[in-house]
């Protein structure tokens, strides 16, 4: 097997290069100053509702399949300057909730996903943090953002009933596309203060 460069030492199988899911992974792999290449003409396999399974392809052929464990490998195997998983055990677990309710509520539903219904949760849980979990940007901001992001048809109009979800998308749209120094030690985007908080003392609200 022939090796790979040394600054690529990841390299993507996906759909299409250039889609809400390839964009999803290779950001996470930006905010964790990571170089990833994607296959060129590559298709992968779905799962059996329908959905694209993606596949990770380390230095020394391990794979890892599945959108959420991608960016968790991702994640811990970069060296950003905070941790995109989260600051403590019950952080990464409520990392891990939001992802999954990504996947459940919005990447399963497709264009058939009830967009006022998903903004309609982040906006109550948006409402007194700037971050879906501590504050700052992890991959429960990065998931849900560009799933959700493909979705919104007129931002305008959102921006009236779900102002704390629009300020959040943006604000998250700005730390992803700053690269690491977007996942750095201070969180950005505009909006309500961030607070200090007790780890764990708000659970998602689904």
């Amino acid at each position: 097997m022939a090796s790979r460069s040394a600054k690529s030492p990841y390299e993507l199988v996906v759909d299409a290069d250039g889609s809400p899911l390839a964009e999803k992974l290779l950001a996470v792999a930006r905010l964790a100053s990571l170089a990833v290449t994607v296959r060129p003409g590559a298709t992968c396999a779905s799962t059996y509702c329908g959905l694209p399974m993606p596949e990770l392809i380390c230095s020394g052929g391990l794979k890892v399949r599945g959108t959420s464990a991608i960016m968790r490998r991702l994640a811990q195997s970069g060296c950003s300057l905070a941790p995109l998983t989260g600051d403590s055990f019950i952080q990464e677990g409520q990392v891990d909730m939001w992802m999954e309710w990504v996947t459940l509520e919005i990447d399963h539903a497709g264009r058939d996903v009830n967009v006022d219904q998903v903004c309609g949760v982040l906006e109550a849980h948006l409402s007194s943090r700037s971050y879906l979990v501590g504050d700052r940007l992890s991959l429960a901001d990065v998931s849900a953002v560009f799933s959700l992001g493909g979705l919104v048809a007129d931002a305008a109009a959102l921006r009236s009933r779900f102002p704390m979800t629009c300020r959040w998308l943006q604000a998250c749209k700005d730390d992803v596309a700053a690269g690491a120094s977007g996942a750095g030690a201070k969180g950005r985007g505009g909006g309500a203060p961030r607070r200090r908080r007790t780890p764990g003392c708000a659970p998602p609200p689904f």
